[in-house]
């Protein structure tokens, strides 16, 4: 798998332990920095397929929660001004996001992105007490093959 820093969202990045219930951005945000059509992007792979990784760097901890993020694309930085969701995670429990669970989805094709990119986390029902997120854009994601056990 190939990975670019300027496509990086989080980097072994704490997941908030504000509250029960919360959403929040999670780490960096990508700046497309395309001035054209408004600051609209369209085609962020190039005529390939992009992919969104999250992947569990340290156990998340905590009492039963549920999380949930969004690839969200906004004018602003922090996306607050009028976030754009283009894909959503299923639901994840605190039982599921155990260090190495990783979570991929390609980008929808012909979607319109504004300039900055970014991660939006939702904690449901209990607060994080800890744990860390990668998440990334890649052309690259990581994939694994289980094979059969070579047995007569």
């Amino acid at each position: 798998m190939i990975m670019d820093n300027l496509l990086e969202f989080a980097d072994a990045t704490a997941l908030s332990t504000a509250s029960d219930s919360a959403s929040v951005l999670l780490g960096d945000v990508v700046d497309t920095n395309v001035c054209q059509s408004g600051n609209v992007l369209t085609d962020i792979g190039n005529g390939r397929t992009m992919y969104w990784v999250i992947s569990v760097d340290t156990d998340i901890a905590g009492v039963s929660g549920t999380s949930t993020f969004q690839l969200c694309s906004d004018s602003t930085a922090n996306l607050a001004t009028s976030k754009t969701v283009h894909i959503t995670s299923p639901t994840f429990t605190t039982a599921q996001l155990v260090a190495g669970m990783t979570w991929v989805a390609p980008l929808p094709p012909g979607c319109s992105y504004e300039r900055y990119l970014g991660v939006w986390h939702t904690q449901a029902t209990a607060t994080i007490t800890a744990g860390k997120i990668n998440s990334f854009l890649t052309l690259d994601p990581p994939v694994q093959k289980h094979y059969l056990d070579a047995v007569p």
